[in-house]
Order: structure tokens, then sequence, then C-alpha cells
């Protein structure tokens, strides 16, 4: 004969396996939540974390495993199958090959509050890059690294309060330098061109606005616009660089990159999340990207800790593509 503790405890496993279930589902939704974000922006804050849905279906799966609850498992676990198809992509090796001669690159949001610039004094100085682009830059910022002038006697210096400002310093000359500040944030864009080889490479160095729950992606969507404008003329020949407040998943991303016909520097060496380094396994999400032109090609692409700063800084190594 069941007992009323039996029964309850019946009832309580069901009640468990209803809100996996609930759990699973409301996770997945979020997931695919690009497929609405064209009609409501606010969506598309959903999209950047598809590496932690997938750990949380993943767990909810092994969680029913456990449970002997089989054919659930195997229905959440299908779930599984579109997010790790936007995932395993980024695995996938570019088979491009590369030719002399090369430009190294080093680009940071070192974050306005950060006032511990000799971590990426030191990094500078030990990466060596040809191209110094720091996000983020105060005034304070900007005289710290005076210290590097001399390594880097072409700059272009945009200095601002609060996260609108721009540095680029380069050890080699700047043509056709311009600095772009957007009418509605007032963030900056700085925009030059660099001899390498018989070449010109066109360098846009980005910070856009940040989406949020007020206006969505319409703002960052209207920055990346704006740049995109910039660069229509030397697309194959073009990097753009910096914390573009936007992932790989998004349709505001990849709307951007197929505009401009840019590929990015991560395809082959994985997610790659470089915001927020708080704690990096469960919250970072891949912001900071490196875009280049069709006739441009990695040879390589890492991403450095920087002390203070809340997101990691990326080293670039770029050719042109064989």
């Amino acid at each position: 004969m069941i007992n009323s503790k039996q029964i309850g405890k019946t009832k309580q496993s069901s009640n468990l396996d209803k809100i996996i279930l609930l759990l699973a589902l409301m996770t997945s939704l979020a997931s695919n939540s690009a497929w609405l974000s064209d009609m409501i922006s606010q969506l598309d804050l959903l999209v950047h974390f598809q590496v932690q849905y997938a750990w949380v279906i993943a767990i909810f799966t092994i969680a029913l495993i456990y449970r002997r609850k089989f054919f659930w498992a195997i229905i959440i676990a299908l779930l599984l199958i579109p997010i790790l198809a936007r995932i395993i992509p980024l695995y996938v090796v570019d088979t491009d090959t590369s030719l002399e001669p090369e430009i190294s690159l080093l680009s940071s949001n070192i974050g306005y509050t950060n006032i511990n610039y000799s971590s990426l004094i030191d990094v500078t100085k030990r990466m060596q890059p040809d191209v110094l682009i720091v996000q983020e830059a105060t005034d304070d910022c900007s005289k710290a690294l005076t210290e590097l002038h001399s390594i880097y006697p072409y700059r272009v210096l945009q200095p601002e309060p609060g996260a609108k400002g721009m540095l680029m310093l380069s050890k080699k000359p700047l043509l056709n330098s311009k600095v772009v500040i957007h009418p509605l944030t007032k963030h900056i864009t700085i925009s030059a061109h660099i001899k390498l080889g018989d070449s010109l490479l066109h360098l846009v160095a980005a910070h856009p606005f940040r989406p949020g729950l007020r206006h969505g992606t319409h703002i960052l969507e209207n920055e990346l616009g704006a740049i995109s404008k910039l660069i229509v003329n030397n697309k194959s020949n073009t990097i753009v660089i910096g914390d573009l407040n936007t992932t790989m998943w998004s349709n505001v991303y990849k709307d951007f990159v197929n505009k401009c016909e840019l590929s990015n520097l991560r395809q082959g060496r994985g997610v790659m999340a470089s915001w927020n380094r708080f704690i990096p396994w469960l919250s970072a999400i891949p912001i900071d990207h490196c875009l280049v032109g069709e006739n441009l090609v990695g040879e390589n692409f890492e991403l450095l800790p920087i002390k203070g700063a809340d997101h990691c800084a990326m080293r670039a190594v770029i050719k042109f593509a064989d």
C-alpha cells in the first residue's frame, strides 16, 4: 500500500522534472532570440551568451539522465544542436596562407576608471606591436602613455572623459588620419591608412556605444552603419579593431560584417571570450574583435589580460592573403 509520504515524494519528483524542462525550454528560447531581434531589438541582448546556454542545457540533460528520465533527456539534448551549430564553426581552421610583410596590432579597452596604466605599458613593451590602440582613454591615460611616445612617434590622440576616448599610437606613419565623433553618443572612431609593402591598409579603431534595454541595439546599429561608410572604398584591405559591444551571434554584427565583407580573426581559434574578466568561465562573452577584409589574413590572434581592466587586450598579427 502506498502511503502519503511516498505520494508526496513522487509529486515532488514530478514537479522537479517539470521545473527542469521549463528552465531548459526558456534557455533554448533565449539562445534563439536572434530570430525575433530584428523586430524587438532588446532581444539582441540575449544572444551573446551561447556558450553559457550550452553549459546550462548540458547540465539539465545530465540531471535528467541521473534521474533516469531518458526520454526527456534526449529531448533536452536536442535543444543543444542549434547552439552548438553557432559555436563549433568558430573552431574550424581557415586554410588561407599568408605572405610577407606583416603588421602587429595591440588593442585594449583599458576602462576609464582603471588607473593601472603600468600593466598596459608593460604588455606593450613586451609585445612590441606596430600599432597600439586604447579605448576608453582619458586625459590621465594619455599622459601616462607618453612613456611610449619615443617608441611610437606617429599618434592620433583623442582622450575624452568617460568611455568615449580613443588613442592610436604607431611605429609606422599614419596617413590620411581622421577622428570621427558620433553625433549622438560622442564616441570616438579613428581612421588611418598605413603603408604595408606596396599597399595601403585602412585601419579603423572603433568603440561603439553598448546596447541596452532602453534603446536596444538601435544606437549600436547606427554607429556600426557610420563605420561601414568609412570603409566603403577600401574593403579588401581594411582592418576594424576594438570593443564593438556585440558578439558574432548578433544580427547587428552579422549585418555589419556582411555589408563590409569582413571576416573575424577568431575563425579557427574558437569563441575566445574577452569580457567580463570578473568571472571569465561564467560570464565572459566575445565582444572585442579584429575584423579584416578579403585581402588579409590573421597570422596570429590572442587575448592578453590587462590588470585593472575588465576586458582582455587583443593582439593580432596580420598579413596579406596568398
